[in-house]
């Protein structure tokens, strides 16, 4: 997987890349073999999956920093 680098003024986290969604598009579309559906919807699931890992990520940054201020 390939990830940016991110610039200072960039939000902190990184987002699924077109790539990234994808690759786990594919998977899901070899999981379910026996129901075909549209590839867009598992495109749309996909997006999804790792738009929420990523708030997650972001949510445990920000709870972090507010307990562990820096420069205490």
């Amino acid at each position: 997987m390939e990830k940016r680098t991110r610039r200072h003024d960039e939000p902190p986290v990184d987002y699924p890349t077109e790539h990234e969604i994808s690759e786990r598009a594919f998977e899901l579309f070899f999981q379910e073999r026996d129901a075909p559906k549209m590839f867009g919807e598992y495109w749309r699931r996909a997006e999804g999956e790792l738009l929420e890992r990523a708030f997650q990520i972001v949510a445990r940054r920000t709870a972090d920093r507010q307990r562990f201020p820096p420069g205490r």
